[in-house]
């Protein structure tokens, strides 16, 4: 995220020149998605994933895609994570995470905890290295009857 508030998804090289413009940053790779264009990868392996995207006008778009279950879901590989984001409306898109950590978590607005929305591959769900991130949006405000 930008100082100015506005959502950047850029890779290694981008960071040299955006660093000092910089709120809030995570790491992640190989990029997905350039200039609506799906990039080559050399990764073809099947496992749970996860990726960011964002189109031209700054819509973010999250993709959690569970794996390592025969009968539930295999996963993907990088390159299909960077067609499911494009497919969303992506311009540019960027892979964050995969693994037993790839899970989507959902709180709702008049419950105290969250819960999982996905079906991690490691149950319990696996140690986290890098730590999600939370959104909320100011402007709801839950009505209850």
């Amino acid at each position: 995220m930008l100082k100015n508030g506005k959502p950047y998804i850029g890779d290694r090289e981008d960071f040299v020149a955006k660093q000092n413009d910089l709120e809030d940053a995570l790491g992640g790779g190989p990029m997905l998605v350039r200039n609506n264009q799906i990039l080559t990868q050399t990764d073809l392996s099947v496992e749970p994933r996860t990726g960011i995207g964002m189109n031209e006008q700054g819509k973010m778009y999250f993709i959690v895609v569970d794996g390592r279950s025969f009968y539930y879901s295999n996963g993907c590989t990088i390159t299909q994570l960077g067609q499911m984001l494009k497919a969303c409306g992506s311009t540019i898109a960027i892979n964050v995470d995969g693994g037993g950590s790839s899970t989507f978590m959902i709180k709702h607005p008049w419950r105290m905890y969250g819960r999982c929305a996905t079906a991690p591959a490691t149950a319990p769900t696996a140690p986290l290295a890098t730590p999600g991130w939370s959104f909320h949006d100011k402007q709801f405000q839950p009505q209850l009857t």
